[in-house]
């Protein structure tokens, strides 16, 4: 289950009430914060992303100024995909934020021992599609490949 907040406001834009919605999907949601409208303007929140306002009935879909990307890691056959993504401007940026955690994932698994280790990190963007497959001996620092 997700966790979804909407924003009831009056008409003077102050906030009349906030809700926690738990919910089984993004369109479950956006469901039942359509159902909050009863003469107020609302608007639905997943953590930090405001995902549409909905006013007088009518919605508005936010549009992000940066777009989404989703840092999964490969290890075997095994892909461990991100649920939630993180905006950042550009595939570089995505790039420096995967290299810092695919280098804390070796780290732990040289001292583990692990018997299935990283072999790549795959980031893609909202729809899945990927954009970047970087092998793991390419995420070491020079001085250790």
């Amino acid at each position: 289950m997700l966790e979804y907040h909407a924003f009831i406001f009056r008409e003077d834009d102050h906030i009349v009430r906030a809700l926690e919605l738990v919910c089984s999907s993004e369109e479950s949601a956006k469901e039942h914060a359509t159902q909050l409208v009863d003469g107020h303007d609302v608007e639905l929140w997943q953590g930090d992303r405001k995902i549409e306002t909905l006013i007088d009935g009518l919605v508005r879909r936010e549009e992000s100024a940066m777009p989404r990307y989703y840092i999964n890691f490969q290890s075997g056959d095994e892909l461990a995909k991100d649920d939630e993504g993180i905006e950042l401007p550009s595939l570089e940026a995505a790039w420096k934020a995967a290299l810092i955690s695919a280098r804390e994932i070796i780290a732990d698994e040289i001292k583990a021992d692990a018997k299935n280790p990283l072999r790549a990190v795959v980031i893609t963007d909202e729809s899945g599609q990927g954009l970047l497959t970087v092998p793991a001996k390419d995420i070491l620092p020079e001085p250790l490949k």
